[in-house]
């Protein structure tokens, strides 16, 4: 055997060939054949695992081989001087919607002007008389005037000279 340190355990060497022994018990049996089971199983899963793996694994390099290989080459295309000014103009399709959202926007915002300008438009147009009060009743003349929020107070459109807070 081999020398023992002081912290170390000696154990003696296992024999170079095993010898099984004539008789067996059924115990024994019982274990080895158990033994060939797990075992058997075991090579069955381990074998299974590498048949998925394989062809992943093939598939895998192919497909980062091909990709950084085509990057590459897409990136040495995009980049000429000469492509670049087609490569990022505006198709004829793109820029017809441009055009057409841009005028769709410039009419919401002429509508939008028209509607802020009705309220102040009506308000000076129609006496304070015309307006029923509760329950039918003509307003009375001397009532303060509706009270406005501070983002009617605030804008040009809205003011009114006839409005005090």
């Amino acid at each position: 055997g081999g020398k023992a340190t002081p912290n170390s355990i000696s154990l003696p060497e296992p024999p170079k060939v095993l010898k099984v022994s004539e008789t067996k018990n059924e115990q024994e049996e019982t274990e080895v054949a158990v033994t060939r089971l797990l075992v058997s199983s075991y090579f069955g899963i381990v074998s299974k695992n590498l048949q998925d793996l394989i062809p992943k694994i093939v598939v895998h390099f192919m497909v980062n081989t091909v990709k950084s290989g085509l990057q590459k080459r897409l990136v040495h295309l995009m980049y000429k001087e000469d492509l670049f000014t087609s490569l990022t103009r505006e198709h004829d399709e793109v820029a017809m919607k441009r055009e057409r959202c841009q005028k769709n926007l410039k009419a919401l915002h002429v509508a939008a002007h028209t509607l802020d300008s009705i309220p102040k438009t009506l308000g000076s147009a129609i006496p304070p008389m015309s307006h029923p009060g509760p329950r039918g009743q003509p307003k009375d003349r001397n009532a303060s005037p509706p009270k406005r929020s501070r983002n009617d107070l605030g804008t040009k459109e809205n003011a009114n000279p006839n409005l005090t807070s």
